[in-house]
């Protein structure tokens, strides 16, 4: 993305939507036996490359259906809602993604050229007939039988019609035990905080359980199963769902007398110093890959780390930056929102005269995507992150905390934040604070080449074992 969690790059969640549909419709076709069986293509969009996979089924009567895969995404079984070849003309729908492919299949059988329209962008794909298409693993991922209790709970968030659903872990040794509260990244998450195929929170709970703690994850307000609205929720909403959590565990009798934490991710990693700062009841605090400067500064560096890593053309680069720097300070002003939307469109009038029809297309800046990127500028959990200084929290936090960062991290740069937040801390003469960056690792703490954010999908790995060990070790403490 929870960027940071910042929010993510169109191209880069091009299919995410797809995540929690599970039927597929079908309608006749001509005929269908020519294009039945597993076709595979690239999108390239923005610099990065997305593979898809079209699994086509077809009847002996006449009617195809199938399901489409977006491995560089983790996601698998997105199913096609009409599927249908009428000569050598393939129209595809995907009504889960809001997307279609329409192609012409071509005189050797074995490939069909033509384009992907999604969220108004239009891309080259040409799709190729293959018998062994890409296989999603995630060795790390943890499968029952488990060696702990694993029990779905339901707990008052920070606000009222707020509920929040989520997973707690436990030994099945007596308690109590020391207990942490994952908190996710920007983005409505859910409780494994589901991200590219992968689910970090699942791995850092099961790795955690099994060395004696009780773990709670849950979901984001207005996601999964929890209730409220994320729409128009900010950090400080969250921050209060955080310290509903901490005040759930610390009522308990598995907890009872022991420590209580908050571990948190990125936009979590901002969430945990204030609920700390406004509460004795967090025992400690974990920060992974946490901002230790205002967001405007972030999401600056961040475009200009991942445009660079993505292969973006360094002078195209330096324009989007000078535009996107306008584009923050509007929606950091106190301007009426009539204002804004006038001034915003008048900036991407601009901007649009300096890239060619191909750059837009490849950049996202279709007409409907600039209607909508206006929009988040109105956002208030845009507006919060943009102006939000993580040094007032940092500064009143006298709990434990360890901040780790991943060397390669170019959502939450190490260079920019770990020095900043190493400095606060020690202005604030914080008893006890631990700060590390480990080399090699990406901002999910993946071990990664780039860091890019199109390598998340690809990585096999979850989150990093030296990563696990670094955090378990540190909390050692608590169990005493």
């Amino acid at each position: 993305s929870k960027t940071m969690r910042t929010r993510p790059n169109p191209a880069v969640a091009l299919l995410w939507a797809a995540l929690s549909l599970t039927l597929a419709s079908s309608i006749p076709a001509a005929e269908p036996q020519p294009i039945a069986g597993t076709w595979m293509g690239t999108l390239h969009a923005g610099g990065v490359k997305l593979r898809v996979v079209f699994h086509f089924q077809c009847e002996a009567s006449g009617v195809c259906k199938g399901t489409m895969d977006s491995p560089d995404q983790g996601v698998t079984g997105i199913p096609l809602s009409q599927v249908s070849l009428d000569g050598r003309r393939v129209k595809v729908l995907v009504a889960a993604v809001q997307g279609r492919f329409a192609g012409t299949l071509l005189e050797d059988g074995r490939r069909i050229r033509g384009k992907w329209f999604q969220s108004g962008m239009t891309l080259p794909l040409e799709l190729r007939r293959t018998s062994s298409p890409p296989v999603v693993r995630r060795p790390q991922e943890p499968h029952p039988p488990f060696p702990y209790q694993v029990q779905k709970v339901k707990f008052p968030g920070g606000a009222e019609g707020v509920t929040l659903a989520g997973t707690m872990t436990f030994p099945k040794e007596r308690g109590p035990f020391p207990a942490v509260v994952l908190v996710s990244g920007s983005g409505p998450q859910d409780r494994d905080e589901t991200v590219f195929g992968h689910r970090p929170f699942l791995v850092i709970a099961d790795a955690l359980t099994r060395r004696g703690w009780l773990v709670l994850r849950y979901d984001d307000r207005g996601t999964g199963e929890s209730t409220g609205s994320f729409s128009g929720a900010t950090t400080e909403d969250f921050m209060r769902d955080a310290l509903a959590a901490v005040r759930f565990l610390k009522a308990q009798e598995l907890t009872r007398g022991k420590p209580v934490g908050i571990i948190g991710h990125s936009e979590g990693a901002l969430v945990a110093p204030m609920a700390a700062s406004q509460s004795k009841a967090v025992d400690f605090i974990v920060l992974i890959s946490g901002p230790a400067v205002p967001g405007h500064r972030i999401i600056l560096k961040q475009t200009e780390l991942i445009g660079r890593a993505e292969g973006l053309e360094e002078a195209k680069l330096k324009t989007s930056l000078k535009y996107q720097a306008e584009l923050l300070s509007l929606a950091e002003s106190d301007r009426d929102p009539k204002e804004i939307r006038a001034r915003a469109r008048e900036i991407y009038r601009r901007m649009l005269k300096e890239f060619s029809p191909e750059d837009q297309e490849a950049l996202g800046l279709s007409e409907k995507q600039v209607d909508a990127r206006i929009e988040q500028l109105l956002s208030p959990w845009l507006r919060y992150f943009l102006t939000f200084d993580p040094r007032e929290a940092l500064m009143r936090v006298h709990c434990p905390i360890l901040a780790i960062y991943g060397e390669k991290d170019l959502q939450v740069p190490p260079f920019q934040n770990l020095p900043v937040l190493a400095k606060i801390l020690e202005e604030a003469r914080h008893p006890d604070y631990t700060v590390v960056k480990l080399p090699g690792l990406n901002h999910l703490m993946q071990t990664a080449e780039k860091g890019a954010v199109s390598e998340y999908a690809r990585i096999e790995e979850t989150f990093s074992p030296r990563a696990l060990r670094v955090i378990g070790d540190w909390l050692e403490r608590f169990r005493e």
